[in-house]
């Protein structure tokens, strides 16, 4: 019958065998010291930027304001908002971006050599390992940035298709406006069986001089938005630094409800001038209800902008 080893059997084979264990643990530390002389140095660098609560959008709440504001960035304190972000960290994309700049590390040691951490701080660190510190250092920098001028460009994208929305926005009002002045033209004709005389000709041509004011007043709003849309891209674009700013929204449910009063306002004055003159008490009357709701549009706002900056 064969006999179980005990913990001292064991302990006197070790014990025997201890030229050969020492021998190895020898060999292995002097392995890793001519190894350490004779591989070169491999160095780390690390960048650390965080992502924003929300995207980088512009208000512009009173005439006189000089530009586009934004108010101050506070990191986002969840961990699922950072997914996206980390992906597009690791996406080929940037990859190629950055060699393009760096071409001396290859697209397979870019996969093997950079890791991205989200820190307890909800701050983002990526991790760049080279046998050039400088390389290194440069590559940990160039994320961030390559990754802000991805969102630059999404952004930019975004404000040229608003763009074009507001420019068939009034192209189509336009048109709309035109149309119904010559509908309301015809019936009134046909209404009253009125042929163009000297009298219709010189009205027809008022209303057509009409026409071509209200058609010039829509091409001057529509040359503002233009500018006001620019003055938004070239803000994007010195904000090349800021990666997800947050956004001020100057708005109130009252200011909202004398807006739609103010639009209501500026059709009825519309209606009222195809039918009456400038000094008929109707249109004196819509007017001066006109400036009234478009005063205290002012004053809310007013009020509204000096109570956040108070706070």
């Amino acid at each position: 019958m064969k006999k179980d080893l005990t913990l001292l059997d064991y302990w006197l084979i070790l014990y025997r065998r201890k030229k050969t264990i020492y021998l190895i643990i020898v060999v292995a530390m002097l392995s890793a010291v001519v190894l350490s002389y004779i591989l070169p140095g491999t160095y780390e660098a690390k960048s650390v930027f965080f992502i924003p609560r929300q995207t980088q959008d512009f208000s512009f709440y009173s005439a006189g304001s000089q530009g586009a504001i934004r108010s101050r960035l506070e990191p986002q304190p969840q961990e699922e908002p950072h997914a996206p972000y980390i992906g597009m960290l690791k996406s080929s994309t940037i990859i190629d971006l950055i060699r393009e700049v760096y071409s001396q590390k290859t697209f397979g040691r870019f996969k093997r050599d950079i890791d991205f951490v989200l820190n307890d701080e909800y701050m983002i660190e990526v991790y760049v390992r080279d046998k050039d510190p400088k390389l290194a250092a440069d590559i940990a920098n160039a994320y961030p940035e390559m990754l802000n001028k991805m969102i630059a460009k999404f952004s930019l994208e975004s404000a040229n298709k608003n763009r074009q929305t507001i420019k068939q926005q009034i192209e189509k009002e336009r048109r709309q406006a035109l149309e119904d002045s010559q509908k309301r033209l015809q019936e009134y004709q046909e209404k009253n069986k009125v042929y163009f005389g000297a009298d219709e000709i010189t009205k027809a041509v008022e209303l057509k001089t009409g026409f071509v004011k209200l058609l010039d007043d829509s091409m001057i709003s529509l040359q503002e938005n233009i500018k006001e849309i620019d003055s938004v891209q070239d803000q994007l674009k010195k904000e090349s630094n800021i990666y997800v700013p947050e956004e001020l929204v100057i708005t109130t449910p009252l200011i909202e409800d004398l807006k739609k009063q103010l639009i209501d306002l500026e059709v009825k004055i519309t209606g009222a001038k195809s039918d009456f003159t400038e000094s008929h008490p109707v249109v004196v009357t819509l007017k001066e209800q006109y400036a009234m709701v478009q005063a205290n549009i002012e004053k809310e706002i007013d009020r509204l902008v000096k109570s956040q900056i108070k706070s």
